[in-house]
């Protein structure tokens, strides 16, 4: 709990404590459809990678008395450090009819823990809930959630990175529906883009209670500064 005294636990609490809130507090709404379709579609669209590829007579030739085959290669993967968020990508993945596969995907700097889904049925249904765009209040939160997961950051402020113009308004549209405000900071040298919540560390306890992000190591509350006044409940 916050105290008036600091972070206490329950046991240490005493007549003399009150409770404070960094932020009226906020229900975190149940898990819909709607909202696992917007968590997907922000994660792959932050992390991931779909494509299709036609490699139709490129080493595959016709055999003698055999037509040419056709070698068309339907590829999703994403791959993040956080096994959390891959875990419920994958469950939601799964929901929606698509099973994936772990496996360690190397890049340049190391390995990391990825899934995958190589069948045309796969790409096709990961296609169509990426290119949705429900804005529905649930998809809102989904889609919050899941691209905090793949490109946000709550070290100083909460901040959701990019350097597609789409994703970046997408972005600030989920977040005016639910009552955030928002600014962008300066493009950096490379193109990325941050869009930040305004409003302190309130409004990070209030889009985390709304949102429910998978990845908890981003939401580092306990052990920093705190500042303005508090809500006290006694």
């Amino acid at each position: 709990w916050l105290t008036n005294r600091g972070w206490k636990f329950t046991a240490a609490l005493t007549l003399a404590n009150e409770i404070r809130f960094l932020a009226a507090p906020t229900p975190t709404p149940a898990v819909t459809d709607a909202y696992q379709r917007g968590y997907l579609a922000g994660v792959i669209c932050g992390d991931g990678a779909v494509g299709r590829y036609d490699y139709s007579g490129s080493y595959r030739r016709s055999v003698k008395r055999r037509p040419q085959k056709t070698d068309v290669v339907h590829q999703f993967r994403l791959a993040m450090n956080d096994g959390a968020a891959l875990d419920r990508a994958a469950m939601f993945l799964q929901e929606h009819g698509v099973l994936t596969t772990r496996f360690e995907f190397q890049h340049a700097g190391g390995r990391m823990p990825a899934i995958r889904a190589n069948s045309r049925a796969s790409y096709e249904t990961i296609c169509a809930i990426t290119r949705a765009r429900d804005e529905g209040r649930d998809w809102d939160r989904g889609w919050l959630a899941g691209i905090f997961d793949a490109e946000g950051s709550s070290d100083t402020a909460l901040r959701i990175y990019n350097t597609d113009s789409e994703i970046l308004e997408t972005v600030e549209q989920a977040y005016t529906r639910l009552g955030f405000r928002t600014i962008r900071d300066r493009e950096s040298s490379n193109g990325c883009v941050a869009v930040r919540v305004r409003g302190g560390r309130g409004e990070t306890v209030r889009f985390f209670n709304t949102t429910a992000p998978a990845i908890a190591r981003k939401f580092p509350i306990e052990g920093t500064a705190l500042r303005g006044s508090a809500r006290i409940v006694a």
